[in-house]
Parts: C-alpha cells; structure tokens; sequence
C-alpha cells in the first residue's frame, strides 16, 4: 500500500492511498489535541491517481467553506447542528469551486 499523496493542515492530514493497483483511497487522518492518536475518515475511492491527487488538494479549501458555514464532518458527511447533512463527494466535485460549494451548502443552489 503506497501512499502517493500526503499534505498536514493544523489538526488533520490529507492522504491519498494506492490500496491494490490501479485503486487509491482519499482519506483524512484527524489529529485530535493531546493524543497521539489519528482517527480515519474515509472521503473517496478512485480509479485514477491523478483524479484522487486533485480532489485530495481541493478538498481543504471546500472543508474550510464548510466549517466557516457551522459544519462538522463526521463519518463521510457534513453535518450542521440545525440538521442539514450534506455528503462529503458534493465538495470532492472538481467541476465545483468553494463559492459555489457555499452556495451549495446555503441551500442556494445545486
């Protein structure tokens, strides 16, 4: 198992793993304060490691636009404490930019 992307942002690192060939996993290891101990969350599996490297760099930008609009990800969705959840592969969409990913998750549009 290979990892051929890894890049640490604060409180969490994003990986992109070649599980068997021609499979990457994406994946963020969150680093919770005063532990030594990473939790996994699984975000993608992709057939291309090119297509999972991108979305490995988009993806911090997109979880940042979600955290500023009260959203938590927890197992593979974000989740807003007025109930709205909205599936981790919305912000992983390359043809998306984070304004529209905030319109998105303002309920403005698709």
């Amino acid at each position: 198992m290979k990892v051929s992307y890894r890049q640490a942002y604060g409180d969490y690192t994003i990986v992109v793993q070649e599980i068997v060939q021609g499979r990457f996993d994406l994946f963020v290891l969150f680093n919770p304060p005063y532990s030594h101990n990473q939790t996994r969350c699984d975000l993608e599996s992709y057939e291309n490691e090119f297509t999972a490297k991108r979305a490995a760099e988009q993806f911090p930008a997109m979880y940042d636009v979600a955290k500023q609009e009260g959203f938590r990800l927890i197992y593979g969705e974000f989740r807003h404490p007025d109930g709205r959840e909205v599936h981790v592969s919305y912000s992983l969409d390359l043809d998306r930019s984070p304004d529209n990913f905030r319109r998105f998750l303002q309920g403005k549009t698709l």
